[in-house]
């Protein structure tokens, strides 16, 4: 690309000088002759010229091709970022669902574990009751068995 520029530089520089160079036509004429302005460049530089023009053109015609591939490259990038947006948006949207579940789930988990606690709670509550009502009709059999014994005896 730099010796492109330097080519298209040098060719304008070559041509600006000709123009310079060439001669003046006398303003004294009176008919008005279509001539050509002609520049006189050396064989070589022509050439040279000539060479580099041809480089420029190759390489303007070669820089097509990829700029094309380019541009269809960038457009299917496109579409995949487009399909993983969308794929990003559903996984979002699924995790969204699944935290609402999880919040859902914890919530009915406090629920039964504090129903757990009340049936433990009520579980010992219902064995104290139940020792001491054993307490009881083993200390109401002793009376009476004592009252029996007693009133045999009398």
């Amino acid at each position: 690309m730099r010796s492109l520029k330097i080519t298209l530089i040098a060719m304008i520089g070559l041509f600006t000088l000709s123009l310079q160079v060439l001669p003046v036509q006398s303003a004294g004429l009176s008919t008005v002759e279509a001539t050509t302005p002609t520049i006189n460049v050396p064989l070589t530089t022509w050439n040279e010229l000539k060479a580099n023009n041809e480089k420029a053109l190759n390489l303007i015609r070669q820089s097509r091709i990829p700029l094309s591939e380019v541009q269809a490259l960038t457009v299917k990038q496109a579409n995949e970022l487009q399909e993983l947006k969308s794929i990003n948006n559903k996984q979002a949207s699924e995790l969204m669902k699944a935290q609402n579940d999880l919040m859902k789930q914890n919530a009915y988990l406090n629920e039964m574990n504090n129903s757990l606690n009340e049936l433990s709670k009520d579980i010992k509550k219902n064995k104290a009751t139940e020792q001491r009502l054993h307490r009881q009709r083993n200390t109401w059999a002793l009376i009476s068995g004592l009252l029996l014994v007693g009133i045999a005896i009398k």
